[in-house]
């Protein structure tokens, strides 16, 4: 398999633009205030993706550049991956009520980590193609289904 279109724009692409472009989507108008009208910027975790088959030899440079292009773009406070539970989620059924080793909502949004939102996700080989799912989650949020705010599905082309 090989990497002919670099994904990592597709996947910031979303998130940068909810944040910066102007809406007419009242979905896309609600999701912008909840990041940014909330006082500052928020305080993102972006976990590491996790691959299985040939995506696993692509991801620590997908990862490496994901959290870099995240902190340089100057929208979120960035949460140092030292502060990280030990188990971070990869997809939003390995969330639990409670937990308290990163897989309940609380563990993201309480110390020592204080995030405001998650980014998860993990790659996978599908038929030779690279694909990345990636997920963005209000961590406030009760609910796991309250939390979510974007979910994407991004494909090699």
């Amino acid at each position: 398999m090989t990497l002919r279109t670099p994904i990592l724009p597709w996947l910031c692409v979303p998130v940068l633009a909810l944040l910066s472009a102007p809406f007419a989507h009242a979905q896309e108008a609600h999701l912008y205030g909840d990041l940014v009208g909330k006082g500052g910027k928020p305080k993102l975790a972006a976990t590491d993706f996790r691959g299985s088959g040939k995506a696993a030899a692509f991801l620590s440079t997908f990862n490496g550049t994901l959290f870099s292009d995240l902190q340089n773009s100057g929208l979120f406070d960035m949460v140092s991956k030292s502060l990280y539970p030990l188990q971070p989620p990869q997809r939003p059924e390995d969330f639990h009520a409670q937990s308290g080793v990163g897989l309940a909502l609380q563990d993201w949004s309480g110390p020592p980590p204080n995030a405001s939102h998650l980014a998860f996700g993990y790659a996978a080989d599908q038929n030779g193609t690279f694909v990345v799912y990636g997920y963005l989650f209000d961590v406030h949020q009760q609910t796991v289904q309250g939390a979510q705010a974007l979910a994407k599905r991004y494909f090699e082309s």
